[in-house]
């Protein structure tokens, strides 16, 4: 009896440990199928009706250009205006609760412009819930990395999203020099207690 006693004992203690030292990403894991259309971004120069991802950029400047190689989406900035972003939008049916995380693996060859600007400097994830044709939630660029050199990186925020949400935009945005990739995206329902605002 007290060996077995002793046995689950080292057992809990065992996962205890576990479980302090698991990464973000191990805790913030998205439940349920992804909502994303087209992850592998293969529509990107598809016909405007097949598309499921659309980009904008700041006074239509043209300072940016994007292509896609073996599901990694690339963002280079080739001009002076300040930002680009290529989102999609997930209807209000497809929204998978109050809680929600978007997640994808980027990798960063990033500076800060050489054209200072009052927008965050960086790349990567950005999410917004409109509501009666509003935002009224908005999460930009707020995880780590964003700006500088990195090999690929999985970066995550989480949103509360209220009921009286129409739609949510999620996307990648470009706020620097430099070049942005993207690969594996998803927007997935998750929990409050087992996932921080971002990592």
């Amino acid at each position: 009896m007290r060996i077995i006693s002793s046995l689950v004992i080292t057992a809990i203690v065992g996962l205890l440990v576990a479980c302090s030292t698991d990464k973000p990403e191990e805790q913030c894991q998205g439940r349920g199928k992804n909502l994303l259309q087209d992850p592998s971004f293969s529509t990107i120069s598809a016909p405007r009706s097949q598309r499921r991802w659309f980009a904008s950029e700041h006074a239509a400047g043209q300072s940016f250009e994007y292509e896609v190689k073996n599901g990694e989406l690339e963002i280079r900035k080739t001009g002076n205006e300040p930002w680009f972003i290529l989102r999609q939008i997930v209807p209000r049916k497809e929204i998978p609760g109050k809680f929600a995380v978007f997640s994808a693996e980027i990798k960063l060859a990033m500076e800060p412009a050489a054209f200072e600007h009052g927008f965050e400097m960086g790349g990567g994830l950005s999410v917004t819930a409109m509501a009666n044709g509003k935002p009224i939630v908005r999460s930009k660029l707020e995880h780590e990395p964003r700006i500088g050199n990195t090999d690929w990186q999985r970066v995550a925020v989480r949103v509360e999203l209220p009921k009286k949400v129409d739609s949510v935009r999620v996307g990648f945005l470009h706020q620097a020099d430099g070049t942005l990739w993207v690969r594996n995206p998803s927007f997935q329902k998750t929990n409050k207690a087992s996932c921080p605002d971002r990592y």
